[in-house]
């Protein structure tokens, strides 16, 4: 993952960009800020993963999304009537692209694989991030993510600023 944002950066054109990582998106570009900062001229890291030596249970006994699964993981986090419905339909869709299950088999057995969380914990390499960074939790977090988790992120990278979304 991290040549691909490298690739992309290049393929675009660009030397240096802003990162905004969400779940692994945010393992990922933590990890790219600490590997390539002089790649990276902001990040933000939303409800990041890569901090728990183990995978969350949701990681660990895949199941593919279901229509019914999808639309209780939505309710209870949207309120908005219209935004609710226009999420499900986006990620039932993202769930039936062609290849989409063994795409996530193969990343869930990635994710699955102690000498690779061992290898990338993310823990270790936040003091090293010197670029400015932004942490965005929810206030209630979700299962995976508790809101300590972005405390903890926050307090390990120099100068970053933490903000929780309350609700």
């Amino acid at each position: 993952f991290l040549d691909f944002v490298r690739e992309l950066q290049d393929a675009l054109g660009y030397s240096k960009t802003n990162l905004i990582g969400h779940s692994l998106g945010g393992w990922i570009a933590g990890t790219f800020a600490y590997e390539s900062p002089h790649r990276v001229n902001k990040l933000v890291l939303d409800d990041s993963a890569g901090m728990n030596p183990k995978p969350p249970d949701a990681v660990a006994n895949f199941r593919p999304p279901t229509e019914e699964s999808i639309r209780a993981q939505v309710e209870s986090i949207i309120a908005d009537p219209v935004l609710k419905e226009a999420q499900i339909q986006a990620q039932w869709r993202n769930a039936n692209v062609p290849g989409a299950e063994k795409a996530f088999r193969q990343i869930n057995k990635h994710l699955n694989d102690p000498e690779m969380r061992s290898r990338y914990f993310l823990g270790r390499r936040l003091p090293y991030i010197q670029v400015p960074t932004l942490v965005v939790w929810g206030e209630h977090g979700n299962q995976m993510f508790p809101a300590s988790v972005g405390r903890d992120i926050a307090s390990r990278i120099p100068g970053a600023k933490l903000v929780i979304v309350p609700g």
